[in-house]
C-alpha cells in the first residue's frame, strides 16, 4: 500500500515514465498481486507510455502465474508491435506458455 501511495504521489505529479511505471508493475508482481500488475501494463499503454523489456518480461510472468496463456500470448505481441525486441527471458517465458497450454 506505501508503494501505490508512493506511485499515485508521483503520477499526480506528472513524473511517471517507463522506469516509474516498470517499477511499480514490478512491485506489484512481487507482491503477488498479478492481476494489478496486469492493469498498471494496460494503464501504461493508455496513457502512451512505452513498456521497458524488462516491464513486458515481468506482465509477462504475471500472466503466467495467473494461468492466462491467451494473456501472455497478446504481451509478446504488444511487445513486437511497439518494437521492443524480446530477449531469452522472453523466450524463456514463451516455452512456459507452451508448457501450460
Amino acid at each position: 500500500e506505501r508503494a501505490q501511495r508512493i506511485f499515485n504521489q508521483v503520477q499526480e505529479e506528472g513524473k511517471v515514465d517507463a522506469r516509474t511505471w516498470g517499477s511499480w508493475i514490478l512491485c506489484q508482481v512481487s507482491c503477488g498481486r498479478w492481476e494489478a500488475a496486469l492493469g498498471g501494463l494496460d494503464e501504461m499503454l493508455e496513457a502512451a507510455v512505452k513498456p521497458l523489456l524488462v516491464t513486458f518480461n515481468v506482465a509477462m510472468q504475471a500472466a503466467l502465474k495467473l494461468g492466462d496463456v491467451e494473456r501472455a500470448e497478446q504481451i509478446v505481441e504488444q511487445m513486437v508491435t511497439l518494437g521492443v525486441t524480446p530477449d531469452i527471458k522472453t523466450f524463456t517465458s514463451l516455452v512456459c506458455v507452451a508448457g501450460v497450454a
